[in-house]
């Protein structure tokens, strides 16, 4: 037995302080941070989450904070959505596609950090996507071909770890 199979599935939205939004958009990056912090320590109590429209608005919201400029509310902010991909599993599934660009695109980052929240994301995404290849392939062909060898490099890691708890073997084409 799981401990997500025993959990009850909790709201998040119900966690979150009433100007999360208005925090996390802000202007001024230790409210943004602060914002991430009170995410990351609801989700790190929470086993399994239930989806609802405004876990999707939490998403969102968080994928657009990826890119942000200042380096700790960008790890906070990856770590929380590996955490929400964590929690949610299968359901997840939807959100991989809109916001594995962006982890992709920062991967270029020196901070080792940033790069190991990163990677334990991506391994939480391609879990959340039921270990199909075929949902990263696109991304991952992005990241090989991307002018930074350090994404170039990173995306060869991200098919290395897939490789290795893939359940079958992909069939050969041609």
């Amino acid at each position: 037995m799981d401990a997500w199979d025993l959990a009850d599935a909790v709201d998040i939205t119900d966690k979150l302080p009433s100007d999360f939004y208005a925090l996390i958009a802000s202007s001024k990056w230790k409210e943004r941070k602060e914002a991430a912090e009170q995410l990351h320590a609801v989700l790190a109590k929470t086993v399994r989450l239930k989806m609802t429209a405004g876990t999707g608005d939490v998403v969102q919201e968080l994928g657009k904070k990826i890119s942000d400029i200042n380096i700790n509310v960008a790890t906070l902010v990856i770590q929380c959505l590996g955490l929400i991909a964590a929690a949610l599993r299968q359901a997840f599934g939807p959100f991989v596609q809109s916001t594995l660009p962006a982890l992709v695109e920062r991967s270029k980052e020196r901070k080792q950090a940033v790069v190991d929240a990163i990677r334990a994301t991506e391994d939480e995404y391609f879990a959340a996507a039921g270990h199909d290849l075929h949902a990263f392939s696109d991304h991952y062909l992005a990241g090989a071909t991307h002018k930074n060898p350090q994404v170039r490099a990173e995306s060869h890691h991200l098919l290395q770890r897939c490789f290795a708890v893939v359940p079958t073997r992909p069939p050969r084409s041609g």
